[in-house]
């Protein structure tokens, strides 16, 4: 009479790990340097709050414009979103991060302005250039990666350059 085991066997015990050492091996790069994350993290920030500025200006559509405001100080940087008594703030660490920001007729992140830089929603959720006009801003973010990030006439932010 047989009896049933259960359990594992050495073979698959030994190819779990196997499995487990090549996931290790392949993903220890990712964690391997700080400039790749932080060029990304600062990039999802300028994302979120040029969004939020954009919804702040639909939302509240009140005379005043919105402001988005990019600032650095050191290896930090302060995004704002301002409109008379709201304000929302983040700081990130941006170390080893360059942030430039262009009025885009280009499709490229070379050149361009690495001065803090502030710009307008109206209450139609157009967005105004740091120049005071109603064209595309590509902003670019460059660490060990580069990440453009096109705001557009319309308001609308997203990752990518801005079409011409």
């Amino acid at each position: 009479m047989w009896r049933r085991q259960a359990g594992f066997t050495l073979v698959e015990l030994i190819l779990v790990l196997i499995l487990i050492s090549v996931l290790a091996v392949s993903a220890i790069g990712l964690f391997s340097t700080k400039g790749g994350y932080t060029a990304r993290t600062t990039a999802d920030l300028i994302l979120a709050q040029a969004r939020v500025a954009q919804q702040v200006a639909l939302g509240r559509a009140l005379a005043s414009n919105v402001s988005f405001s990019v600032s650095r100080s050191s290896d930090e940087m302060t995004l704002g979103v301002t409109q008379d008594s709201f304000s929302s703030s983040r700081t990130t660490d941006v170390q080893d991060v360059t942030v430039s920001w262009k009025e885009s007729g280009t499709t490229s992140c070379t050149g361009g302005s690495t001065s803090d830089f502030t710009m307008q929603f109206n209450r139609n959720g157009d967005a105004f250039s740091p120049g005071g006009n109603p064209v595309n801003t590509l902003i670019c973010v460059v660490g060990s990666q580069t990440i453009p990030i096109c705001i557009s006439s319309l308001g609308y932010a997203y990752e990518g350059l801005c079409d011409s």
